[in-house]
């Protein structure tokens, strides 16, 4: 009888849990189609190489050709973003550090968004504050409550038993000072008055967006958080990407 009512009680949490797990699945896509599509990820991406008309309305007329640098950044964000949906979306166990680091980067990207508002004069500051506190919790509620290892997620990640080789903690930890200096670089610049071509521009919220995300993945990864393997290579990828799109806007 005693066992009975045990199955009874735990039956539902068991389902809640499941059902839970498939929304969180499902959302994962959803995030990675609406950085890969939605924001054009690809358009970003090709900006040190290709230079797209701008459709977007700034408020002021803005020259694609000059934000190279900044539309590159925002674009490897949305791939790396992406990439680190899809893999949660099919192995969301077991990764609860590329789930902070997600997590982070949502958070940091659209969590922050009247700030860019603001920088660009628009009118609508405070319905926009309005919508960065809501995401933030929309996005708390995802990783907390809806990924299985809520509390590990809140912790930055469990670690992992299996670490990084020393020469990919290296690297991890190469990539991350660099990250930092190019966060401190680009803070300063823009409050001695650097701009690309406007002050109303928000490029630097893409630079320092890229440069907050690779530091603390390089962190979270170089310390052996859970899913660390699928962080680093994303982190890889992107930091190789810098350099060879960087050195391709340096030189043309």
């Amino acid at each position: 009888m005693t066992e009975t009512v045990r199955e009874h009680e735990t039956k539902p949490s068991g389902r809640g849990r499941g059902i839970r797990l498939v929304v969180f699945r499902i959302l994962m896509v959803l995030i990675a189609l609406l950085h890969l599509v939605g924001f054009g990820a690809w358009r970003g991406v090709l900006a040190p190489w290709v230079v797209l008309p701008d459709d977007v309305d700034h408020g002021w007329e803005r020259t694609p050709e000059l934000h190279r640098l900044a539309d590159g950044a925002a674009g490897a964000i949305f791939v790396a973003v992406a990439a680190a949906a899809l893999v949660l979306a099919v192995r969301p166990r077991g990764s609860s550090g590329l789930a902070a680091w997600l997590a982070s980067a949502l958070a940091l990207t659209g969590g922050f968004s009247w700030l860019s508002a603001l920088i660009q004069g628009h009118d609508d500051v405070l319905s926009t504050l309005v919508f960065s506190v809501v995401w933030i919790g929309l996005v708390a509620a995802v990783f907390v409550w809806l990924h299985p290892e809520g509390r590990d997620v809140l912790r930055g990640g469990s670690t992992d038993a299996d670490r990084p080789a020393r020469s990919l903690r290296l690297m991890l930890g190469v990539i991350t000072v660099a990250a930092l200096v190019g966060l401190a670089a680009t803070v300063v610049w823009r409050a001695s008055g650097g701009t690309f071509e406007d002050p109303q521009e928000d490029d630097l919220f893409s630079l320092v967006y890229f440069c907050t995300l690779w530091a603390l993945g390089g962190f979270l990864a170089g310390r052996g958080r859970a899913g660390w393997r699928a962080l680093a290579v994303i982190l890889l990828a992107g930091a190789a990407y810098a350099v060879v799109g960087g050195l391709s806007i340096a030189i043309a």
